[in-house]
């Protein structure tokens, strides 16, 4: 296995979930968590604020960009000979 290999597999293992689901919401939750929680022992509750907000701007941008949409014609109402 070369190095190229190593790399991918890497970068696959840290923005894929166990199943091969994406995993950018749950990487972008956990960090939050982290940060959330040593910005509030330092006292600094904004910034506890701001990295939750941060992870939920992530997790929307996930969604919105991992939905499934159709192309042209994808889910109409037409009949098949087009007469709808």
């Amino acid at each position: 296995m070369g190095l190229r290999d190593k790399v991918r597999g890497a970068a696959l293992d840290a923005t894929t979930g166990r199943n091969g689901e994406p995993a950018a919401s749950l990487r972008a939750t956990q960090l939050a968590t982290a940060a959330a929680s040593a910005a509030t022992s330092a006292g600094h509750t904004e910034l506890a604020a701001a990295a939750g907000a941060a992870a939920a701007l992530i997790v929307a941008a996930d969604c919105a960009r991992n939905q499934p949409h159709g192309g042209d014609g994808y889910a109409t109402f037409d009949d098949e000979d087009g007469a709808g």
